[in-house]
């Protein structure tokens, strides 16, 4: 720690009687000014301006007419109060993009991996609503690729089975449709979960080889790929009981804008134990041609 001690004089002047002249201008002395210098001592060293240490206590004492202020501690960072940052009337927008704010009192500051909490998980893979899904045969997004590009599912089909105007015929085909789905792809999932396990435990016991994992991974994508094939097949026969007009009537239920079904779907009549239902939209073709 360093002491300096001087006497200060109107503006620049320096004291060094009980009478002086600035400029020609007497001046009056003033009490005499002690200036006191600190060093802290910082952990490691610095790397840049903006790294350093800020304690509780210097926190505490820091004067804060608003909330931005305590983030100000750090070297280089501003916080903006201005109106045009604000997403909502108390938040404060920041200009810096990336800042870390080493407090003493809170610990070092870290990036937590977005994989935190999941080491616990029996299938790191899975969560465990992931395998519930799976074990009960749910879609889980599987069957997106069909769903997107206008080829419904049974499950969603029923669902608005009023709205879409389903016959007794059609909605008996959906239910059966589904049921097939939903065996298949419970099937299917328990056998993507068990492919999963056997990675995971790979990894776990320490076991893996470059050899082992070839066979792991390629068990664990038979196994996802089996489950997309059930449900995407249950759409395809979903939309080969439908009418165009119902096809595009489900995208706009559903919230897809009516955009997508422009599909020519040549098998139109359905085969279902010993009985061929053809859709109403295939019926009235077939009518107008014989007129």
């Amino acid at each position: 720690m360093s002491i300096r001690r001087f006497t200060a004089v109107g503006l620049s002047a320096l004291v060094v009687s009980s009478v002086s002249f600035a400029g020609g201008v007497p001046t009056t002395v003033i009490d005499e000014v002690i200036v006191t210098g600190r060093l802290d001592r910082l952990q490691g060293a610095p790397v840049s301006a903006s790294q350093g240490v800020v304690s509780d206590e210097q926190l505490g004492l820091r004067p804060v007419l608003r909330t931005g202020e305590l983030m100000e501690v750090v070297p280089g960072l501003v916080v903006d109060p201005s109106p045009r940052v604000f997403w909502s009337r108390n938040m404060l927008g920041l200009k810096a993009i990336s800042i870390c704010v080493v407090v003493a009192f809170s610990g070092l500051c870290a990036a937590a991996s977005p994989y935190a909490g999941q080491h616990g998980r029996e299938i790191k893979a899975l969560s465990e609503s992931d395998i519930a899904d799976l074990l009960a045969g749910k879609g889980r997004g599987y069957a997106k690729a069909g769903e997107l590009n206008g080829y419904p599912g049974p499950a969603h089909v029923i669902e608005l089975a009023s709205q879409l105007e389903l016959s007794q015929a059609q909605l008996s085909l959906s239910r059966a449709i589904h049921s097939r789905m939903e065996a298949g792809a419970t099937a299917a999932g328990a056998s993507l979960v068990a492919a999963e396990r056997d990675l995971d435990t790979l990894f776990r016991t320490r076991k893996a080889t470059p050899e082992l994992l070839a066979t792991a991974l390629q068990n664990v994508a038979n196994a996802e790929a089996k489950v997309r094939e059930v449900h995407l097949l249950a759409h395809i026969e979903q939309t080969r009981v439908l009418s165009p007009e119902q096809i595009a009537r489900y995208s706009q239920l559903r919230g897809y804008g009516g955009t997508s079904g422009h599909h020519d779907h040549a098998q139109e009549v359905i085969t279902t134990g010993t009985k061929a239902f053809r859709p109403a939209s295939a019926r009235a073709r077939a009518a107008r041609g014989r007129h």
